[in-house]
């Protein structure tokens, strides 16, 4: 059994990595029960776009970025949506 040190990162913008990312976006959306289709609609891409995007396949480009953050989320901060954490395994 490995022993290590756990770090989370929080990575800027356009930063891909593995796992689920964008987990303050997803859960604002649902906050405002805002569908993933609706989002797609909103933002006029395919559904499955988004869930690439929502899941660090795909970066959001600069433009889908500020319409979210200005026309549909405004009363969040953009640096809280678009937050991308890791959980990264380092052994001691």
């Amino acid at each position: 059994m490995t022993k290590g040190i756990y770090l989370i990162y929080e990575l800027p913008l356009g930063v891909r990595g593995g796992g689920r990312m964008f987990i303050n976006l997803r859960k604002a959306l649902d906050r405002r029960c805002i569908s993933l289709r609706e989002y797609a609609d909103f933002l006029g891409i395919s559904e499955a776009a988004v869930q690439d995007k929502l899941e660090g396949g795909k970066d959001f480009t600069y433009w889908e970025f500020r319409r979210t953050c200005d026309l549909l989320l405004p009363e969040y901060n953009a640096d809280f949506l678009f937050a991308e954490t890791i959980l990264e395994n380092r052994s001691a």
